[in-house]
């Protein structure tokens, strides 16, 4: 007999998820099915409220609370230093680390050289503008943008295109960063402890 449709409906929407292959799904299915009734119930209703409980700041593109298009950080107008990160999980570690007084710019990815790079080069023009606005409104102000991104190619692949983007926009109260290399070569941020990131993040480099 072959396996209920809605096994493999279950089973085919958990692949969408980052890391989860067939096998791994069908591990999660089946647990599924043998818990209680109310662990699966719990679960869906706490994925549909998920699904309308939060959005994405207009500005900065980290996660809100549905009704807030924009973040309180950007809200505030008041940003004088700006980390470029790749995920969510990247601006989750640097509020662990305790760094304070920066706002957040979220790409969602990485400049790969493929077509998949649209959506990235978009919040890229987003940066621009957000850094272009800040030198019209606050020219004289200093502003300081880190580019926090993992140690490995595609990271500096993506700083490489980030920094000639912005060379138009250079003026001497404008400073572009990189992380100091505390982190290892090929090391995620997410998974960094919190010391790391700090020292990472007070060791960080002016980029060519």
């Amino acid at each position: 007999m072959t396996r209920p449709d809605v096994i493999k409906k279950v089973i085919e929407l958990l692949q969408h998820l980052p890391g989860i292959g067939p096998r791994q799904a069908e591990r999660f299915v089946y647990a599924l099915i043998d818990m209680k009734e109310a662990a699966p119930r719990e679960l869906g209703e706490a994925l549909i409220a998920l699904s309308r409980g939060v959005t994405r700041c207009n500005v900065c593109m980290r996660v809100v609370e549905s009704g807030h298009n924009i973040c309180n950080a950007c809200q505030s107008g008041n940003i004088s230093h700006i980390i470029v990160v790749e995920k969510d999980q990247d601006i989750d570690a640097f509020e662990r680390s305790g760094i304070e007084g920066v706002g957040f710019h979220l790409l969602r990815g990485f400049i790969l050289g493929g077509p998949d790079d649209a959506a990235v080069r978009d919040r890229i023009r987003a940066l621009y503008a957000r850094i272009e606005q800040a030198g019209t409104q606050r020219a004289e102000e200093s502003l300081e943008i880190t580019l926090a991104f993992a140690a490995t190619a595609d990271g500096d692949m993506t700083a490489a295109y980030i920094t000639k983007i912005l060379e138009p926009l250079t003026r001497p109260t404008l400073t572009i960063t990189r992380l100091g290399r505390g982190l290892s070569t090929g090391s995620e941020l997410e998974y960094a402890d919190r010391d790391t990131i700090k020292h990472a993040f007070a060791a960080r480099n002016k980029t060519p």
